[in-house]
Formats: C-alpha cells, structure tokens, sequence
C-alpha cells in the first residue's frame, strides 16, 4: 500500500516555521511597525518563547514559561495560538488575572495581529453568564416590580429598561462602558443571565438573547480571550456536562503567578449573612413585603421565608459570641485581601466541627423542599424557571453551611472573619491548604496543552543550580564594597550572626512555582527581560535601618528613610508596605511635610478604589503613594510618574493569616522547613513583584529602595539580592534623617 503523505499534519508542522518568519529581522512584525508609532526592536526572548510556545503545542504538552518584564509573551504565545487554531480548526483560549491584561489584548494585541499576522481569525472577550441581561427576566421584572422592588431600586430598574433598547452586547460592563453607575446587585440579580432559569429554545426572546448570541459569536471564533475566575467555574462546570464555553484542548493560562490563589478561592468556599439575605430578599423580605412570593400571593411560604430570616439573625450571632472577634479596624473586603485591618482581631480558625444551637441548614432545608413543590404545581414557566433556580442557589447555600459546620471536605482550613465598613459582618471561609495535587488530577488532563506564562515564576537564588553560576557572580559583585553618594563611607553586605546551612538540592528555577499548581511533570522555561536594567535601575539598601522586630524603633527610622528616598526622587514613587498598621502610622506622621514640599499623598484603605488611586497617580505626575498587597503587582505605570519603588519590609506573609499557618503545619508535619520551603520562595516572589512595577519600557528609569536591613544582615538576604536584575546596588546611610 503506497503511504499518502497527511497534508494537515505538513500544514501544522509549518506552525514554527511560519511563527520564527512572523519575528524575525525583516519579517512580518517589523514591516508592521514600519507604519506604528514605535520602533521596532529584534528581542531574541520573544523569539525563544514563541518558538517553545510552538513546540509545546504541537507535540501537544504542557509548559511553564516565565518572561521577564518587556520580552513581549502575549505576542509570543498568540501568534503560534492563533496559527494552531487555523489550522485544526478549534478554538483556543487565553485565560488572564487582571481586566487590563485582559483590554491589553482585546483591543491592542488581537486588533494589531488581525492586521499583520498574515492570516484571517475571530477573537471574542468571554464573559460569565450573569454579566448578560435576560430579556425576558427584565419583561418579567417590570411586571412585578411593584411586589419585588422599592422606589430607589424602581429607578434603577428603569435605567435597564432604557439600557436594553440600545445596548449592542447586553453585558454589564457596556452598562457601566457608557457612564452610568451600576445598577443595584438586588436589582441586577433579578433580570440578569441564570443557569437554571433558561428556557432556551422556548424563550420568547430567543432570537435576541444577548447570551446565545454571545455563545454563538463564541462558538465561531478561532480565540477565547477570558479571565481565571471565568475559566475555573467553567472547568467546574464541565465536570458535569453543563460548561458554557465551546470546548477548547489548548489553553494559556496568563498571570499565572495568581494561579493558586485564584483556584483556591474557587476550590474553597466563602458563606456570609449579606449572602444568605441577598438570596432571602429574591423570595421575600419582612420588612417591605416585596418579593416574588409577595407577587404571587404565597402568604404560608413568605411566612415561612420570615422565620429563615430571624435564624439567620441569630446563627451570626452565636458565630459572632463563638469566634469573639471586636471586629475593630475591620474594613471592605478588598482591603482585608491587602492586609488593611485584617489580624488576630477580624478572624478566627476553627479547628473542630462547629455545633451551633440554630438549626439554619434544617430551615433551609424545609424551604427548599417548600418551594420545589411549589414550582412543580405551577404553570407559568417564568416563574417555575424563576423558582428553579432560587432553589439551586439555595441548595448551594444550604451545602456551603453544612460543609463548613461539619468539616467534611479534607485538606480545608476552615475560619471565620470580620468584615465590612459601614455594617461589620462575620463571614465563613473555607480555603484547600494545597491546590496543587487537585489541579495536578482537576485540570492538566483535561487539555492537550496548558501554556502557564507570568513575568515572575522563579524563585532565584543560589539553591537553583540551573543558574547558579549566573548569581554566584552576583553574589560576589554585590558584596563587595559600594560607596555611599551622601556620606562618601563604604558599605558592604555583612553576613549576619547567623550562617545558612547549605542545601544543594538539585531543582529547577521553576520548580517551586509547579509544584505550587500542580504541574510538577510541566516543562519550563525561563527567559529575561530585553531591558538594561544596568543601566536603567539602581537599587539602594539602608544599611543603618533598625531591625524591624524593633517596631518603634523601626517605624521612626522608616519615616525618615522614606522621605530621603522621596526627596531623592522628587516624588513620583510608591511606598510598598506589608502591615496595614505601619502604612497609616507612616502616612499620618509624613502628610504634612510631604504636601509641604508639593508632594500629593495618595495613600490605600482611605475610601478610594485602586483604580482611582492609581489614575490620580499617574495624572499628578509627582505623587508618592502608600499601598499594601494589590500593589505590589498587577500595576502598570509606564514613563517618568514612577521612578521610584520603595520597598519597606521584606514581604513575609503575616504567619497566622488561616491559610498560610495551614501550609506551614502541613509542611512541619512532612518534615519539612517551613521557613524555607514556604514562606523564603514566597517571599521573594513577592519581592520581585514588587521591584517589577518599576521598569515598564525599554525608556524607563528608577530607583529602588530596600528599607528592611535584613536584606544585608541575615543570611537569606542574599536570595533576595539574588532576585534583582542585573544593576548597581548600594548600601546606603539613612540615619539622621528628619
């Protein structure tokens, strides 16, 4: 039999040829950036890592890749992506952290790509069924809306019904894209997309549906641009048949350093009183008589729906009497995720079951099966949709308390947290102590390809031999002696007391991060960044700083360091802290002089969004801003407005947060080092994070500036020196400072 050569399988071979023509000098990219209004540049890293990202999928499997700041990965990983969907004729998708990323490559990347790759392709932005209006729920709605809403909520109404007569898309943020405040969730809730409250090809608004023709522009497309948390509950989703994605086998997974986190708050749970009522007010609420068993005239049931309300008063109650939480300093829930007001004082481990003397799950329960009876004898299929899914979601409710009250979930750490500004509420979380070994099973197999890519997946340091003799030659320039421009003293980088004990463990510099995602059989690969940071970054170190286990001691000189470094820079800096407490202590004492000098003060948990926060930044031109956690990455400021990063302590996670004490028991219990195998990798993680929002372009320029001398005085000092790029280093004399 004569063999006929397979033409699709040439065709596929050709992807890295036809990506190395798309990057190199004198192809495709640079004659596109001809007409663009910036010069092109040959980056070899690029090239490398579209070349592996090729590679990966083709043979298909799985990689790691980190790309330093400027290499240009969306690029690198799209335009093989982009080839590969072509060519088998299926989607791919691309999966990001951040909404900016996200608009990054929506609006610039896939526009500039369609335009210069050379070849024909859709790209569509995914969303979560409940950012889209159902039509026929606001028809719905509008009907009812004398039982279900009050006046303020009427209006809010009102401005959707307006909304829906000229909205292309039908998402929420088209709503929000055209000025308009967003609509109240209790009012959103009642018109939006829900999973079991579809009818599908009966609904009389078929044909305009705003989610099928989202679906339909989905199934159509070559790439699926979305976000983690769309991904993991998709993923969740498909386990049982019910995913809302067209089914993809290639995936990149963007920002993957926010990999763990993300799959954790997805694998975990979080049960609060706020959202147990918001699905209470869907049925019924005392105290207006609205809902929609108001509207149907259901007086046993919304009688019954009373009493739930009264149980769910009194079982935050006991969970309040049983944590003992003041709930003092206790803020917004973002700001608890930066650190600001979260402590001893705003959560609680729980360690054992919990017996609570209310029986909330049973009420539940009860009107659950209530309402299900209910729906079965109805007619009307809007409202048997409607009821089907309050009672899913109650059900969803009713399971989240009974696992959290019985513990039954292993590898959980369980615990309670006080949050909220205006109304302090007391909320139960639940959270896997290791993701890895479920998306290890949950998420790998499930893809021909996973591509993970960040700007910050190694850990750098001396125990990575790949590279070792890379930062042994760092190691060695940074300790010796460096002069000081105020005083004109040396310095250099003291040892410490106490000595590292030598590990020559043979691993990899991404191995930590794969282990981390469960993606320990992954390959890696690792590659820089194009920028000269010799001579576009210097960093300095105050070498005269307080140990900071001398708090006092510690904040006082810190004011003074970090007005010297501030004044060094003419503002324009952000001021990198780890305790919400020392951050405001700080503000409060520099405000004066600092506006003193003309030097705006923008500082985190004072009210502001981060967005605004950083808009104004980047407005002023000279500011200097105060953040804690979501600012140490994920931010963006291009050009002269940051030129300065000033890091205050090195940034250790707090050891009695619920989910980080889980992991280093967990690892105390294997025999392990928690210090070292958890909280030093996660640190410097961090660490470079946080250096990285400085140089953002290949034109910026900066300083950064260490104020922790453990940096120069421990012996883990030296991984986080490590963890720099290569430029000058200098320790510096801050004492005396005003």
């Amino acid at each position: 039999m004569i063999a006929h050569p397979d033409p699709i399988a040439d065709d596929r071979a050709r992807i890295p040829e036809r990506v190395r023509e798309f990057f190199r000098a004198g192809g495709l990219l640079e004659q596109a950036c001809v007409h663009e209004p910036f010069a092109f540049e040959i980056r070899p890293q690029q090239m490398v890592m579209a070349d592996a990202v090729a590679q990966a999928i083709l043979t298909p499997g799985h990689l790691a890749v980190e790309a330093g700041t400027g290499v240009g990965k969306t690029f690198a990983y799209l335009a093989p992506l982009i080839f590969l969907a072509l060519e088998k004729q299926e989607p791919v998708a691309v999966s990001t952290h951040t909404i900016n990323l996200q608009e990054q490559i929506v609006f610039r990347d896939i526009p500039f790509l369609k335009k210069h790759l050379g070849v024909d392709f859709e790209a569509v932005l995914c969303k979560g069924r409940q950012n889209y209006l159902c039509r026929r729920r606001l028809d719905r709605a509008r009907q009812m809306s004398g039982d279900l809403f009050h006046k303020a909520q009427e209006r809010d109404l009102d401005r959707i019904r307006r909304w829906a007569d000229v909205t292309e898309d039908g998402s929420l943020s088209d709503f929000t894209g055209e000025g308009e405040e967003q609509p109240a969730s209790d009012v959103w809730s009642q018109v939006c997309s829900e999973q079991d409250n579809c009818l599908g090809r009966r609904c009389p608004h078929g044909a305009r549906c705003f989610l099928m023709q989202a679906r339909s522009r989905a199934f159509e497309a070559d790439i699926l641009i979305l976000n983690h948390h769309l991904f993991f509950s998709d993923l969740a989703l498909r386990q049982s048949g019910a995913g809302l994605l067209p089914g993809f086998k290639t995936l990149v997974l963007d920002e993957a350093h926010c990999l763990e986190a993300t799959a954790g708050e997805h694998l975990g749970l979080r049960l609060s009183q706020a959202g147990i009522e918001h699905w209470l007010r869907r049925l019924y609420v005392p105290e207006s008589g609205k809902g929609l068993l108001a509207a149907l005239k259901e007086s046993d049931l919304a009688h019954a729906v009373s009493r739930v309300w009264d149980d769910v008063e009194r079982f935050f109650l006991e969970i309040k009497r049983w944590a003992c939480l003041p709930g003092l300093r206790s803020p917004d829930r973002e700001a608890l995720r930066d650190g600001v007001g979260a402590g001893k004082d705003t959560r609680r481990v729980v360690g054992a079951p919990l017996d609570v003397p209310v029986a909330l799950g049973e009420r539940l329960t009860a009107v659950i099966h209530q309402i299900d009876r209910r729906g079965a004898s109805l007619e009307d299929p809007d409202v048997k949709a409607e009821l089907k899914s309050i009672t899913r979601r109650g059900r969803e409710l009713r399971d989240s308390l009974d696992v959290f009250l019985t513990q039954s979930q292993a590898n959980q750490v369980y615990w309670i947290e006080c949050e909220g500004v205006r109304r302090k509420q007391f909320v139960l979380y639940s959270a896997p102590i290791e993701v890895g070994p479920i998306l290890e099973t949950m998420l790998f197999p499930q893809f021909q390809s996973v591509i993970l890519t960040s700007a910050t997946l190694a850990v750098a340091g001396g125990r990575n031999p790949v590279i070792s003799d890379q930062l042994s030659a760092v190691g060695e320039r940074r300790t010796k002696d460096a002069t000081s421009p105020r005083s004109g003293a040396s310095g250099h980088l003291a040892p410490g007391a106490d000595v590292e004990e030598q590990r020559t463990d043979n691993i990899s510099p991404l191995s930590y991060f794969r282990k981390r995602v469960g993606a320990a059989h992954c390959r890696e690969l690792v590659v820089g960044s194009p920028f000269d940071y010799s001579r576009q970054m210097r960093v300095y170190l105050a070498g005269d700083m307080p140990d900071p286990a001398k708090e006092s001691a510690f904040v006082e000189s810190a004011g003074g360091a970090i007005s010297f470094f501030v004044r060094k820079s003419r503002g324009r800096a952000f001021v990198l802290f780890t305790s919400a407490e020392m951050m405001k202590t700080l503000a409060a004492r520099l405000r004066s002089s600092l506006e003193a000098e003309g030097l705006m003060l923008i500082v985190q948990g004072e009210g502001t969004p981060r967005h605004r926060m950083l808009d104004a930044f980047k407005r002023n031109g000279s500011a200097v801003l105060f953040g804690l956690a979501s600012f140490w990455m994920g931010v963006d400021v291009r050009g002269e407005a940051l030129s300065n990063v000033i890091i205050v302590r090195l940034p250790f996670a707090v050891p009695d947060e619920p989910v980080t004490k889980a992991r280093l028991d967990r690892i105390r219990e294997q025999g392990g080092d928690p210090f070292r195998d958890y909280s030093l990798p996660e640190a410097i993680l961090r660490f470079r994070q946080g250096v990285g929002r400085l140089i953002r372009t290949a034109t910026d320029e900066g300083m950064i500036a260490v104020l922790d001398p453990r940096i120069v005085s421990r012996w883990y000092g030296r991984h986080f020196l490590n963890a720099i790029p290569e430029c000058p280093v200098e320790i510096i004399s801050v004492s005396g400072e005003p």
